[in-house]
């Protein structure tokens, strides 16, 4: 069965470089396909700010006030970064044949921390990634810092880990979710963090998505994070 989702999801807070605090938009499911019996997949989850506005602002912020010295300074001053209404902070990708998987989570953030006014205030979308790939009994982490620094190292080796058929009686609550069907966590159950809103998993029909570690994988979440606003 092949099938494809368009979601949205809500995360956690928005990367450190963005902004403070808010609510953040982690999207459900923005591709998936699933093969026979649930055992290959490929699930992309994308992470988006419920408002571009108010995660840029602390960026935002710190670049009018470079800007101003600058200005004082004679230099020219560079323009912000403008991100696009549907910026993706966090992709993170899922791939499995039922024994080896391909895990990567992919950063796009807002840095403006590098930005001086002998440098104009540039700005730019700073990229940073971290990948598994293998087998729980044999794999490997790549990761790729914003500064283009590559770390590869072999993970310890795990027991292999089945799919997570508990979560069946975990995510228990059916429910759609722009137009795609979700089992979700019902609140206040063994394992829901007081600070989420929803969290759940694919309705794959019987099948479950499982991650490296034998995990179910969590394809809609939303976090209450307030909005803090910055003091200078």
């Amino acid at each position: 069965m092949r099938f494809k989702i368009m979601a949205g999801v809500v995360a956690g807070a928005a990367a450190m470089m963005l902004a403070a605090c808010s609510e953040s938009n982690a999207g459900g499911a923005d591709r998936a396909a699933q093969g026979k019996a649930g055992q290959s997949y490929e699930l992309v989850i994308a992470t988006r700010p419920v408002s571009v506005e108010k995660e840029t602002a602390i960026a935002r912020a710190a670049y009018q006030m470079c800007a101003a010295a600058a200005k004082a300074s004679g230099v020219a001053v560079k323009p912000l970064v403008t991100l696009p209404k549907d910026y993706v902070m966090i992709r993170t990708t899922y791939r499995s044949d039922g024994h080896r998987f391909f895990e990567q989570e992919e950063l796009y953030t807002l840095a403006s921390h590098l930005a001086t006014p002998q440098n104009g205030c540039a700005t730019q979308i700073a990229y940073s990634s971290s990948t598994t790939v293998g087998s729980p009994e044999r794999s490997r982490y790549i990761g790729v810092s914003a500064e283009g620094e590559r770390e590869v190292r072999d993970n310890e080796p795990q027991p292999a880990a089945g799919p997570d058929q508990g979560a069946a009686e975990i995510y228990s609550v059916a429910k759609q979710i722009g137009g795609r069907a979700y089992k979700c966590m019902a609140p206040g159950s063994p394992g829901f963090l007081p600070s989420m809103k929803e969290m759940c998993i694919l309705d794959t029909k019987g099948a479950i998505l499982s991650n490296i570690d034998g995990r179910a994988i969590v394809a809609y979440a939303r976090k209450k994070v307030r909005w803090q606003t910055p003091s200078w």
